[in-house]
């Protein structure tokens, strides 16, 4: 059985979230600014030296770092979407992370991407929802149902490359929780 990229991220994503689930207060702090000094940490090689390699540090920066295949954008308008790299840490009240993409070409408007999380916290088949947000299209396979979706939106709607991330909930719900920036000159999406 082929499992989806996406799929792959959202199973990562999860797995990273529960690993660096805080034992103490000494969290790493990312501030939701656009800027990627937070992140670096001299503990850890960027880039990594293999793609499709995922990475755990359990140091001072506690972040997951996942170095993508160049090339492999799925569903993309124009290869400009492609992830480069994904990065993940949490405090005790937060979740943050942080997409580098080729080209992102433009931080807000038409033509700019979305970003979805998928958390599936139980981990019980068909107990969530298998569908993104707004417009997608893909689906996720049953067993990677989520009870949580965070999802970043740039699209036309949006006035300014700062935006509101929305957390949705599997009863039909959603609220504007904390910000997201996209910074098209470094081809960054950061979140919080």
């Amino acid at each position: 059985m082929r499992i989806s990229r996406r799929t792959t991220l959202s199973i990562l994503v999860a797995a990273a979230a529960a690993a660096l689930s805080p034992t103490s207060a000494n969290a790493q702090f990312i501030a939701s600014d656009g800027g990627i000094t937070d992140w670096t940490d001299p503990g850890i090689i960027v880039p990594l030296p293999e793609d499709n390699l995922g990475y755990l540090g359990r140091a001072a920066a506690r972040q997951f770092i996942w170095s993508d295949l160049g090339g492999d954008e799925v569903n993309g308008p124009n290869g400009n979407f492609d992830i480069r790299q994904f990065r993940v840490t949490s405090g005790h009240d937060d979740l943050c992370f942080l997409v580098e993409f080729a080209d992102v070409g433009t931080s807000f408007g038409d033509g700019a991407p979305m970003v979805q999380l998928a958390l599936d916290f139980d981990q019980v088949a068909d107990s969530g929802t298998k569908s993104f947000a707004d417009t997608e299209t893909t689906d996720l396979p049953t067993d990677a149902a989520w009870e949580y979706l965070i999802a970043t939106d740039f699209g036309p709607e949006a006035a300014e490359q700062t935006t509101f991330l929305t957390v949705h909930n599997p009863f039909g719900g959603s609220s504007d929780s904390g910000s997201s920036h996209l910074i098209a000159e470094s081809n960054i999406l950061e979140a919080c």
